[in-house]
């Protein structure tokens, strides 16, 4: 009973939901794609790097707007792992 509640629970989280065709996850990509342009990444914490990336990104003006954090976020992460896995 107890596998079957983490379970459920790891099927509920927010990242789990992530849509892998949304905009949002599509800007977050391609955000940590193009910060690994400018050099390797040093990265330790990936979902505050990505967080943060996001504050800038909307800072500087290169995202308008998200429509949703979290799936700009799994985007981010995403893309993140397999270009740290790759570095």
């Amino acid at each position: 009973m107890a596998v079957t509640a983490v379970s459920a629970s790891l099927l509920l989280s927010p990242f789990a939901a992530a849509d892998p065709g949304s905009p949002s996850y599509e800007l977050g990509k391609q955000s940590i794609a193009n910060a690994a342009r400018q050099g390797p990444l040093h990265v330790t914490d990936l979902p505050g790097y990505c967080d943060t990336l996001l504050g800038w990104e909307l800072k500087s003006g290169q995202i308008a707007a998200v429509e949703s954090r979290s799936e700009f976020i799994a985007g981010c992460e995403d893309e993140g792992r397999v270009l740290l896995a790759g570095q």
